[in-house]
């Protein structure tokens, strides 16, 4: 692989032990896919990986470099997987393609961007307790159902919250403007019609970026 020297991005499914040396030595290198290589502990402290995406339920520990800014996890993941960052995550944007609604308590208390995908039914309080420092939310359904959307007022420092496919919540259940007095950009879609209806009004003239739209009917929801 030394001659490919255009090389920029590597995948694997299979453990390799000269892989991390060779990502080491390797500047060019700036994205790993890692799929099932059946390791516990994943060291990328001395590459120069900036995005990460990981598919493995083996690993339990991820050491990160310095220059990441995007951590993509897939699959199913163990339950004791704990992830290191030299700032404890506050320049990654993390990105969770749940299964079976599951993320472990994987640390990174001052991470700032978190996308959760492929929700079926979460209880959002379990999740944002650990992540109190979040600027950016994004969350993605299934489609699916989500309760406890009011916890999201937890969040004062929250400046991007967006919605889509997700259901489960009545305009009551939300966070009001004053609950999230820094939130610049709300953009809703595919949520039930009367809570996307009243929430439009109520932050009508609140917010600089206000995006609702594709409001569903129980009767599309049941279809």
């Amino acid at each position: 692989l030394d001659k490919l020297q255009g090389l920029g991005r590597v995948e694997t499914t299979r453990y390799r032990p000269q892989l991390i040396p060779f990502l080491e030595r390797r500047w060019f290198i700036r994205e790993l896919i890692w799929g099932h290589c059946g390791q516990k502990i994943l060291d990328l402290r001395n590459t120069h990986i900036e995005e990460l995406e990981m598919n493995d339920s083996a690993v339990e520990e991820i050491y990160l470099p310095q220059g990441i800014w995007s951590l993509t996890l897939k699959g199913k993941l163990s339950p004791n997987l704990r992830i290191y960052s030299h700032n404890e995550g506050y320049s990654l944007v993390l990105k969770v393609e749940l299964q079976d609604d599951y993320l472990p308590d994987v640390g990174l208390q001052k991470l700032k961007s978190l996308v959760l995908r492929k929700i079926k039914d979460l209880d959002l309080s379990n999740i944002l307790c650990r992540f109190p420092n979040l600027i950016w939310l994004g969350m993605t359904g299934y489609p699916g159902n989500i309760s406890n959307i009011s916890s999201v007022k937890q969040l004062k420092d929250l400046e991007t919250l967006t919605i889509d496919d997700l259901f489960g919540f009545s305009a009551a259940d939300f966070p009001s403007p004053s609950d999230l007095p820094n939130l610049q950009k709300l953009w809703l879609q595919s949520i039930p019609a009367d809570a996307g209806k009243a929430i439009k009004r109520i932050y009508k003239n609140r917010i600089q970026d206000l995006s609702v739209c594709k409001l569903r009917s129980d009767e599309w929801l049941q279809e």
